[in-house]
């Protein structure tokens, strides 16, 4: 195990122009500026414990232009990075009991988390990354962060888990391939399942539906038509010109760590999550300076590079922890701020709800299949496990929310007859377990199977 993640990551940052969908790019904060962020109330976090700025087997950046190769790193710090249940499960559970500033903080890391956990891919593997038929690739053997940008993606850790050999850190490519879906996101989705830990109070369902009617609530003095049910009414670049620089300047200062930006405009969009609260300075006329007003970002990004290896060439994404972008920046790239109503104490965190709508002892496979999971916060997966009279489990299948932020699922698309009949004999057990974005894995029901 030691061996396989001692593989040096070798390659260097290959800088790539960015596309009209995302920012420019601005750099990332030099560790010897942490010293000017520690008069704010959450700054960030050593950078040596949570910047894997690139993912893909380039190097592991803690800044960009200096990177740390995992050779380097001790082997108890690559044991804490490393894709693991034990290391999922070390962040708490939202509760009713922990401050804002506490709920804001546990979707800020569970992000960081999932844009940086390493894992190692057992096989080479290509996948398309969107509808436009670009090919990404990847390499057995190599070492990889955080998991990657494939659009329309609803993908997460947890669901990468299922193909995960925990002991030697590798994923089984063969199987997570059959289902490419799981295996990656976009950047809303990827922002959603760090959100998800604590947040139930918006409807979410895509990117540009991230709107304040459906409970993404705009951060300071920004205002824009409140009705609207997505951004393709009324987009954030004309927002940004009805509302004005300074408007939109005195937004992002009022913004705190797990708040979200989000921009979308003709040539496209692109959200991503707020990691630490902002610095503002001010002219003499009490303006803000946007220039030299900046704060830091986590996302999943899209912007790619070129990668080369004894296998070859690839193109490889980048995601970034931390960065650094001006409200200039913001503002030209057509931002608006949003928070949510869990951070600002308007909506209380809610006990998890989560129930198999079946009762009784026994059960049939039409009833299997039919009967509704529920709850109050955003589902990831369901499975049903099948076990002999001895307790032996046989196999399992997964009921997989088709998108990020369901709330109701079922196993109509799962469970079939032909595997699941022979098994109706009345000695067969069966179990519901549900995996929650707020962290949970509960067991929903366990019962007889029965063909009656």
């Amino acid at each position: 195990m030691k061996k396989l993640f001692a593989f040096c990551l070798c390659g260097s940052l290959l800088l790539a122009g960015c596309s009209a969908t995302e920012l420019a790019p601005v750099e990332i904060l030099p560790s010897q500026k942490h010293e000017e962020l520690k008069t704010l109330e959450s700054a960030p976090v050593p950078a040596a414990e949570t910047n894997a700025k690139n993912c893909y087997g380039i190097p592991i950046y803690i800044h960009e232009n200096e990177y740390q190769e995992i050779v380097d790193v001790p082997a108890t710090e690559i044991m804490g990075r490393r894709l693991t249940w034990e290391n999922i499960n070390s962040f708490p559970i939202k509760s009713s009991d922990m401050s804002t500033m506490e709920l804001r903080m546990l979707c800020v890391d569970f992000f960081r988390f999932a844009k940086t956990a390493l894992w190692i891919p057992d096989e080479d593997f290509s996948y398309v990354r969107n509808k436009i038929g670009s090919q990404d690739k990847m390499f057995g053997g190599e070492i990889y962060g955080g998991l990657p940008y494939i659009g329309n993606g609803s993908g997460n850790i947890y669901r990468l888990m299922d193909y995960m050999d925990e002991e030697r850190g590798v994923v089984d490519m063969s199987e997570a391939s059959k289902y490419p879906k799981l295996f990656g996101n976009q950047c809303s989705i990827g922002s959603y399942w760090g959100w998800a830990r604590v947040i139930n109070s918006a409807d979410y369902d895509w990117t540009f539906n991230m709107v304040a009617s459906r409970g993404f609530i705009p951060v300071g003095p920004v205002t824009y038509n409140e009705e609207i049910t997505s951004f393709s009414e009324e987009n954030t670049a004309q927002i940004c010109e009805k509302n004005g620089e300074q408007i939109l300047y005195q937004s992002y200062a009022k913004m705190l760590p797990a708040d979200g930006l989000i921009s979308s405009h003709p040539a496209g969009g692109h959200v991503i999550m707020c990691s630490v609260a902002p610095h503002v300075e001010y002219f003499s006329d009490g303006t803000i300076d946007g220039e030299n007003s900046y704060l830091y970002i986590i996302d999943q990004h899209q912007r790619w590079t070129e990668k080369e290896s004894e296998s070859g060439t690839a193109y490889q994404h980048k995601n970034y922890i931390d960065r650094k972008f001006t409200f200039q920046a913001l503002f030209k790239g057509k931002n608006i701020p949003f928070t949510f109503g869990e951070f600002l104490g308007t909506d209380p965190v809610e006990e998890t709800e989560c129930t198999f709508g079946h009762e009784g002892s026994a059960i049939t496979v039409e009833q299997l299949k039919t009967t509704p999971i529920t709850a109050n916060y955003g589902i990831s997966d369901v499975y049903v496990y099948v076990s002999d009279a001895d307790g032996k489990l046989l196999f399992y299948k997964a009921a997989r929310a088709p998108k990020a932020g369901r709330k109701t699922l079922d196993f109509s698309t799962t469970v079939y007859g032909a595997t699941f009949d022979k098994y109706a004999d009345g000695n067969h057990t069966v179990e519901i377990v549900c995996q929650l974005g707020t962290g949970e894995r509960l067991s929903l029901y366990r019962g007889t199977l029965t063909n009656e």
